[in-house]
């Protein structure tokens, strides 16, 4: 009795499909190593700080977040103060958050 690929085991078909994965991982992983480490280095080498663009708004009242320049780790950064607490949350509105 044959199943739907035409086998007359698909048992065999399981044994032969995972033989025939372990070679093909075998013979990509050198392949997918460099291609790893090459796109690692290419990230160290061209990465630059992102500047973030936020807005906040007045939907949260007197418990508005507020944003303010500063460095952290000799890195220009923005800090978001402020915002609205419930219970062991805070929650912050914004106009716009763009990255």
């Amino acid at each position: 009795m044959q199943d739907t690929e035409g086998s007359l085991c698909p048992i065999i078909n399981k044994t032969v499909s995972r033989k025939t994965s372990r070679k093909l991982m075998t013979q990509l992983s050198p392949r997918l190593t460099l291609t790893l480490i090459l796109t690692f280095i290419t990230s160290i080498i061209h990465s630059q700080p992102i500047s973030a663009q936020i807005t906040p708004d007045n939907s949260l009242g007197a418990e508005s977040s507020t944003v303010r320049q500063d460095n952290i780790k000799n890195l220009p950064s923005d800090v978001i103060e402020g915002g609205a607490s419930r219970g062991s949350n805070l929650f912050h509105s914004f106009q716009e958050f763009n990255v």
